[in-house]
């Protein structure tokens, strides 16, 4: 976990340190905060899910799943930002008593960094997770309007690892940073086409199938108990922030394309491996006010892979939804300074004279 942790920082600072303005256009329609400091409060319900299909001569039957969820879990965090960067703590809130009747509890360790440039930006996540509640579609709307505790698989354990590149063509247009980093503001409606490279690696183990027994659409073929996935994506998409008067704006962004993976699925009867395809999507979108002073909203982000085996499709969704507020206070403190960086830079020139 150290390393882990240690490589993303090393991303992070390699990202904000290359994201420098090297855009030949120029950039009008943005309103920059070089003086303020941007603190900031956040609640985030985020979660790694799980969902099955069942296929049948190569097509995966969406209408038959079974869901693998965790049990709700929230954070509340802080966060502060200023010139490129950006530092947060987050902690768990208490869980409601009825949720952990009907849903169990779950351990978990999530971990997101999210760093966006002009023209560049970049996810990085590691989540574990263990224990989760399952129901098929049917009797998960049955189960909760009738106040039934839902069945569980304490055993299963998922465990996701990767990262997002992202490119922007056009960021004279479109700022991820006005709608999800708060850096900068957009005062005029725009977009932009975007490119997309993902890897990832996804893992789900469980002590016995998957598959309960009853679930008879299934494919006895497909009762694997553990899985691997090697994943590699470049997906196009196009992104746009609607900018209305007095602050008020909207921001979506979408890309998804056909990936290349390479799994290992087993169990103590089966085994099956080999390079296949799959179908991967990321999605982001926030609703908000954004004035100098002030920012608050809400935003989500979604990061779903499709991978696919001959007898089941493994869904992964990774989701993250957050209402946030923000405030930014003016300070005269590396005024001329183009990034957070630059005082190092500073201070090492004053050691070298």
């Amino acid at each position: 976990m150290k390393r882990l942790l240690f490589f993303a920082l090393l991303l992070i600072v390699h990202s904000l340190q290359a994201q420098k303005d090297s855009t030949k256009y120029q950039r009008k329609n943005f309103e920059t905060f070089n003086d303020y400091i941007l603190l900031r409060a956040s609640l985030h319900n985020n979660s790694l899910n799980l969902s099955l299909s069942p296929r049948e001569n190569g097509i995966t039957q969406y209408l038959k799943p079974i869901w693998y969820r965790p049990s709700v879990q929230n954070n509340l965090g802080f966060g502060i930002s200023f010139k490129g960067l950006s530092l947060s703590y987050s902690f768990k809130l208490r869980q409601n008593s009825l949720i952990s009747a009907r849903q169990g509890k779950s351990q978990y360790q999530n971990i997101q960094i999210h760093s966006f440039g002009k023209k560049l930006g970049y996810d990085i996540y590691y989540q574990d997770y263990k224990g989760y509640f399952i129901s098929s579609l049917n009797d998960f709307f049955n189960r909760l309007f009738n106040a039934v505790p839902l069945e569980r698989r304490d055993d299963l354990r998922l465990r996701n690892i990767g990262a997002n590149v992202q490119y922007i063509f056009s960021p004279h247009k479109f700022s991820y940073r006005s709608a999800f980093v708060f850096d900068e503001r957009q005062t005029k409606s725009g977009g932009s086409f975007t490119l997309t490279g993902s890897l990832a690696y996804f893992r789900a183990a469980a002590d016995s199938s998957f598959i309960p027994t009853d679930k008879t659409e299934f494919d006895p073929k497909a009762h694997f108990s553990k899985a691997e996935f090697y994943t590699f994506t470049a997906a196009p998409g196009y992104a746009y922030n609607i900018i209305f008067p007095k602050g008020f704006y909207i921001s979506l962004a979408a890309s998804g394309m056909v990936g290349l993976q390479y799994f290992e699925a087993r169990s103590d009867q089966l085994s099956d491996d080999g390079l296949s395809y799959l179908l991967k999507g990321i999605g982001r979108a926030s609703i908000g006010y954004h004035v100098r002073k002030w920012v608050t909203g809400i935003a989500i982000s979604a990061d779903i892979q499709g991978m696919n085996t001959k007898y089941v499709q493994f869904r992964s969704n990774n989701l993250d939804l957050s209402v946030f507020l923000a405030y930014r206070i003016k300070t005269g403190w590396m005024k001329d300074k183009k990034s957070f960086f630059e005082i190092f830079k500073k201070k090492k020139e004053t050691t070298e004279g």
